[in-house]
């Protein structure tokens, strides 16, 4: 089916963005270090580390080379990185992009649990893998959620934080459309709907988004770094919609009471 071939992308669309994000913690770590709590000695010795382990994370999706672990530990990372880092920030800097980065974040490591859930392998740190894969969907629906809300309210294409996106026409009618399929997808998530079909349309969708509106500031100045997060950014998230499109077995089926094969 061409669902299948779409989806089988899910992986290296979630993974590739990893290896960039990786070498960008060495490209700009004067900048990164500054994401790291002060209350946390040896910001650099941390901004390398976690550069080191993206770029081994995703590297090791990509070749299939231990890459049940490399995503299971892909997820635990960035879990960790929201409790220590982004949920601080939305209270150290109120307003909507820290808080909504934290849900981007959320978005990001449930494709990694689910995808570690999937792959042959032995299974370590069955526990985590299990349980992160079991409430991923559910932290995918409130994701979308939380971003169709911010759409609605503020008009506004925010549900990737980071660049400003590039304008063009009809820019009012895809905001809004977006936040109405993101509450749709949702809706099919949460009461398990149809679920394999409408997680791989909005993949689809969000790689669509993604391109129109970031894929052309990397045209103008090709050396933007912040650009190139934000359209990383919503690769990984299209690719973690590809990722659970495949892990739902069969349409109709509750996503979370399906067993997870170790």
């Amino acid at each position: 089916m061409l669902v299948d071939k779409i989806t089988k992308l899910g992986r290296y669309f979630l993974a590739i963005p990893m290896v960039v994000f990786g070498i960008q913690h060495f490209l700009y770590a004067d900048f990164i270090v500054h994401l790291v709590p002060a209350w946390i000695p040896g910001g650099l010795f941390w901004t390398y580390l976690a550069g080191a382990a993206l770029f081994a994370a995703g590297l090791g999706i990509v070749i299939n080379v231990v890459s049940r672990l490399a995503a299971t530990l892909l997820g635990s990372m960035i879990s960790i990185w929201v409790v220590l880092l982004h949920i601080p920030r939305v209270f150290q800097f109120p307003g909507d992009s820290e808080f909504i980065n934290v849900f981007n974040a959320l978005f990001i490591l449930s494709g990694a649990y689910l995808l570690s859930a999937s792959l042959p392998g032995k299974a370590y740190l069955k526990q985590i893998c299990m349980w992160g894969a079991k409430l991923s969907p559910y932290l995918i629906a409130v994701s979308l959620t939380v971003f169709g809300i911010e759409l609605f309210i503020h008009g506004k294409l925010i549900f990737i934080v980071g660049a400003r996106p590039y304008e063009i026409s009809g820019e009012a009618f895809l905001i809004y459309f977006t936040g109405i399929i993101f509450f749709g997808a949702a809706i099919a998530i949460l009461f398990a709907k149809s679920v394999r079909t409408m997680a791989a349309l909005l993949g689809l969708y969000i790689f669509f988004i993604t391109v129109i509106f970031y894929l052309p500031l990397l045209w103008t100045n090709i050396y933007d770094a912040q650009a190139w997060a934000t359209f990383l950014k919503g690769i990984a998230m299209s690719g973690s919609a590809f990722i659970l499109s495949r892990e739902t077995a069969k349409e109709g089926t509750a996503v979370l009471k399906e067993s997870i094969p170790f």
